[in-house]
């Protein structure tokens, strides 16, 4: 918590009326202790023998009305050891302050790293992001309330404390936080630090409360915005509880309270739902996801985990994956991965919400179902461009080259990322004149807003052309990095020659460089498994067995909050929407090396 540096008060404190003084001194200054209630920022004040409501008044420079109107019991009694709160003055506006200077943000960032507050963060989750303890934090940040982290806001990250701290002093250090706010009375309720695993049901149900009392408690609060750390607020006894349903009111059994953890040694019994064929005919990437999945079974296994796999084909028919829910195979399982198309989902997801069991889409968007037991691995569309944003306002120039089969979704997306830097614009046929967009003198990306192959490869190799006839007159080479569309992964016919030399960069669900050591072991394993290449199928069927059946023996309640998992080479990290799904935020840039190297970001 921030420690405060005390201040000597050298005023005599003075008694009124009869109150005994003790036979030592009161308190004289103020308490270290400084927390933030309902959005204002309070001493807590534990009360020595011999002090009165004036010399604390006197203390802290406050009026004795306003400890009162803050405190009301004190009007009426004061004991010693009480906790009370009052107020921190507002520090005055200084009208001539000004925002800092590059100057003063450089030499800042040398000691900090600065962080910015996303919608729905909690002081945990970036000290567990961080490694930094929760006091640090306060510490270097004077006004911050770990109840309620402005939106867009700004935290220092002391550098050299990055790393030093464990998630559960974190969590110790919140506890003993939310204490100080527990010590002085509230009005019907106490304040409580999320654990892993709570849901709303759960804590709604532990405190004999309603999911709709919590939310309003606590500023709208949802499934969704939970989130382990967090500091929220639970009705106190006094708080009506539930009211007793009426015997007349139909009984629906209600949701587990969270989902299905194991023990280490236990045997997980996973089910994998695949539409293996379609019309009596074998699907081959789902096939290929299949094997894929099998070798991440037996990674599991080899880890020494214990599992049971059983696997079934919908067919891509809602109501044989309404049959097979019927099945009590499937009732028993503890992680169910499948199916893969959304219009399969809800009969697995009313089975697998009233038994805790996760349910992993791998490979769908999900758009119309919610639920709190789904995992979307498929990252979310609405972050597929954020990674172009860096580049983009780079100060580069930026030039949009059109062509007869723009990308019009592409181009939207990239003007949406570049309103104030300004942009050039080119249109590329046939015979055109590119190398006029091409200069030694500044860098360039190039925007190629086409969404057909063979304009692509056209466009990429003559870029390459007129980039090598400039170096052949003599000239610097031309300054300039490529930016495609994200159906380039899916390009098969394009010479990749013409990605390097361009320096091609481009977003991507899945990317797996066959040079990388995991990829290469994997690769092999593979080959010598099903005598074939595996494909982005079988890397992503690989990802889904390792990873969720990880976090089975692991607690999958919060096993993903606010981590990035690689098992291979493309990263997950998992975030709750505001509808309950949890779904996979991180997209890939490839980038293109012109020393025929490929980075991912």
């Amino acid at each position: 918590m921030r420690m405060y540096r005390p201040i000597l008060i050298t005023a005599a404190c003075l008694c009124i009326g009869l109150t005994p003084v003790s036979a030592s001194a009161p308190q004289s200054q103020k308490s270290e202790t400084i927390v933030y209630i309902g959005g204002e920022k309070f001493y807590i004040h534990t009360v020595q023998p011999g002090q009165t409501l004036y010399s604390i008044a006197r203390l802290y420079g406050v009026s004795e009305q306003t400890l009162v109107a803050y405190n009301p019991t004190m009007a009426d009694v004061l004991k010693a050891d009480q906790n009370v709160k009052i107020p921190v003055p507002a520090p005055q506006m200084q009208p001539d302050e000004a925002p800092l200077t590059a100057r003063q943000e450089k030499k800042l960032r040398k000691k900090f790293i600065l962080h910015t507050v996303e919608a729905h963060e909690t002081l945990y989750a970036i000290s567990k992001r961080y490694g930094i303890s929760v006091e640090t934090l306060l510490e270097d940040n004077e006004n911050l309330d770990p109840t309620h982290l402005t939106i867009g806001g700004t935290l220092l990250v002391r550098k050299k404390e990055v790393g030093k701290t464990s998630n559960a002093e974190n969590l110790a250090e919140l506890e003993e936080y939310k204490e100080k706010l527990n010590s002085v009375p509230t009005d019907g309720f106490r304040y409580y630090v999320v654990r892993p695993g709570d849901t709303m049901y759960s804590l709604a149900h532990t405190n004999r409360t309603t999911e709709q009392t919590l939310s309003e408690l606590n500023e709208g609060l949802s499934s969704a915005t939970l989130k382990a750390g967090a500091i929220i607020k639970l009705p106190t006894a006094d708080v009506p509880a539930t009211a007793e349903q009426p015997a007349d009111t139909l009984t629906v059994r209600p949701p587990a309270e969270k989902l299905l953890t194991l023990a280490p040694d236990a045997a997980l019994r996973l089910s994998l739902l695949l539409p293996a064929t379609t019309d009596g005919r074998p699907n081959a990437s789902y096939t290929e996801f299949y094997q894929g999945f099998l070798l991440g079974v037996d990674r599991l296994r080899r880890d020494g985990r214990s599992v049971r796999l059983d696997v079934f084909d919908t067919a891509h028919d809602p109501a044989k994956v309404a049959t097979l829910v019927a099945d009590s195979t499937l009732a028993r399982s503890q992680l169910i991965v499948g199916p893969v198309y959304e219009d399969e989902l809800a009969p697995v997801l009313r089975i697998a919400e009233q038994e805790g069991i996760p349910v992993v889409s791998p490979l769908a968007t999900i758009d119309h179902t919610h639920s709190d037991v789904l995992f979307q691995m498929a990252p979310d569309p609405a972050r597929k461009y954020a990674k172009l944003a860096r580049p983009l306002n780079s100060g580069r120039r930026v030039v949009l080259i059109y062509s007869q089969h723009t990308d019009t979704a592409f181009e939207q997306a990239v003007k949406a990322l570049i309103p104030d830097v300004g942009y050039e614009t080119f249109r590329y046929e046939q015979g055109s004149n590119i190398g006029s967009i091409l200069s030694a003198r500044d860098s360039a990306l190039l925007v190629v807003l086409s969404g057909k192959e063979t304009e692509v490869d056209s466009i990429l190799a003559a870029l390459a052309s007129a980039s090598s006839n400039i170096i052949a007159r003599g000239h610097s080479a031309p300054q300039y990095d490529v930016i495609g569309g994200p159906h380039w992964n899916r390009f098969d016919n394009i010479d990749r020659n013409l990605f390097f030399k361009n320096r091609v960069t481009f977003i991507s669900t899945y990317h797996a460089k066959r040079d990388d050591e995991r990829i290469r072991t994997f690769d092999n394993r593979y080959i010598s498994a099903f005598g074939s290449l595996p494909t982005l199928y079988s890397y992503r069927g690989y990802d889904a067995a390792v990873l969720f059946g990880s976090a089975m023996f692991d607690d999958i309640n919060g096993f993903f909050d606010d981590e990035t998992f690689t098992p291979l080479q493309t990263p997950y990290r998992f975030t709750r929407t505001a509808d309950g799904n949890r779904v996979n935020t991180e997209w890939v840039r490839v980038v293109y090396n012109d020393n025929y190297t490929i980075t991912l970001e």
